[in-house]
């Protein structure tokens, strides 16, 4: 298995438990992080750091006024769900519709995946018939809201935008407050290591590299038939009894892929790769969600901004640390709004309130202070990638 983000944690996990087979899980990153990013406000102590992050430079877009985006991604075992905000939100049904329609009814629709959901899900507050109560990934709200986020809220009520307590639930179209990947009962992170890797890290037929990089895939007759790996120990190739399976994510799976000399012939000789498998696709056709973030100052200290500072962040913690409660507990990131700017009722925008001026590497000329960011993501983006510019 190559990849222990959390796909790689949830299968390796499955086949080492439940199927008895014997598994070695590979992962670039690290598997230990620091004790601060399991508190729930944790993260942003590292969003703007390479710690636990790989900076992905992007070439200067023209369309962009010649700017280059960096795009971050997990460098740790967990991947993104140790480094995220834990945001708890699925689909829409019909997206998953719309894929299994386009698979000619392959088993993606919202009926064939909404058991798996709830079978994985431990939600606090919420059961059937949209939610699991027992699963190992622990889901809940978070211990506070901020007035910012409140005001948010009531807000776009105002403008029409119905309340929507559930958006894992019957609908996913108003305003409300998001669920969180986090135990209710220790108010800490649940990443898919916690959920689903540790039960199993100590069983004998599980092994976990990380530090370790996976460079080509060996091939024998167009089979996979192990992986070629660099770590601490140098290089080393290892061989499978039954599969490879390919988890690391969405910019390494297809770099690996062409490496490999699996993708298009026009585009592995461009690079000199010998090519293995003409397979038109590969490392194309990437959509993202773009989201373009709209910061204001704000008149008074309505979110938490200065609260990861001084005197309030010792305070916050020390309130953490006895209480489970306070500005600790929560992300940061507390409400959003599902809306279709062309009055349809499915949406085509998640508008999230970010109770503080939040400065990334992509925003820039305003200064630091008390504020709200409103961060607009595009749900179905109709532009792809035509091809990578790199392998």
């Amino acid at each position: 298995m190559v990849g222990g983000g959390s796909s790689g944690c949830v299968v390796a996990s499955h086949l080492v438990a439940e199927h008895d087979a014997r598994v070695l899980l590979v992962e670039a990153g690290v598997r230990r992080v620091s004790p601060i990013l399991a508190m729930p406000a944790g993260y942003m102590k590292y969003l703007a750091r390479d710690t636990y992050l790989t900076m992905h430079h992007v070439l200067p877009q023209t369309q962009l006024g010649g700017r280059a985006p960096v795009v971050p991604q997990a460098k740790v075992l967990g991947g993104g769900s140790a480094v995220n905000a834990m945001v708890y939100i699925r689909g829409q049904a019909a997206d998953y519709d719309g894929w299994d329609e386009a698979l000619g009814g392959a088993g993606w629709s919202y009926r064939d995946l909404l058991p798996y959901f709830i079978r994985q899900e431990g939600n606090d507050h919420l059961g059937a018939p949209y939610h699991g109560v027992s699963g190992p990934l622990k889901v809940s709200h978070l211990g506070q809201h901020s007035a910012m986020s409140r005001a948010f809220v009531q807000a776009m009520q105002e403008r029409g935008v119905p309340y929507t307590a559930d958006f894992n639930g019957a609908q996913q179209n108003g305003v409300g407050f998001m669920q969180h990947t986090i135990d209710w009962t220790t108010r800490r992170r649940r990443s898919a290591v916690d959920a689903f890797l540790r039960p199993v890290l100590s069983h004998p037929k599980l092994t976990v590299l990380t530090g370790t990089t996976a460079t080509r895939i060996r091939l024998e007759k167009s089979r996979a038939v192990g992986v070629e790996l660099h770590g601490h120990a140098g290089s080393q190739t290892v061989f499978a009894d039954t599969e490879v399976i390919l988890a690391a994510g969405t910019y390494m799976t297809p770099k690996l892929l062409m490496l490999s000399g699996i993708g298009p012939v026009e585009e592995l000789s461009r690079h000199g790769i010998k090519v293995a498998t003409d397979l038109p696709g590969v490392g194309q056709n990437l959509q993202d969600h773009h989201e373009v973030p709209i910061v204001a100052a704000t008149s008074g200290p309505f979110g938490y901004f200065g609260q990861d500072r001084g005197l309030a962040m010792l305070s916050n913690g020390l309130q953490y640390m006895l209480f489970k409660s306070g500005a600790v507990t929560t992300t940061g990131v507390e409400a959003c709004a599902f809306i279709d700017p062309d009055g349809g009722e499915r949406p085509t925008i998640q508008l999230y309130c970010v109770p503080t001026v939040y400065l990334d590497r992509d925003v820039s000329g305003i200064e630091p202070t008390h504020g709200v960011t409103l961060n607009p993501c595009l749900l179905r983006p109709k532009a792809r990638v035509a091809r990578r510019a790199n392998v």
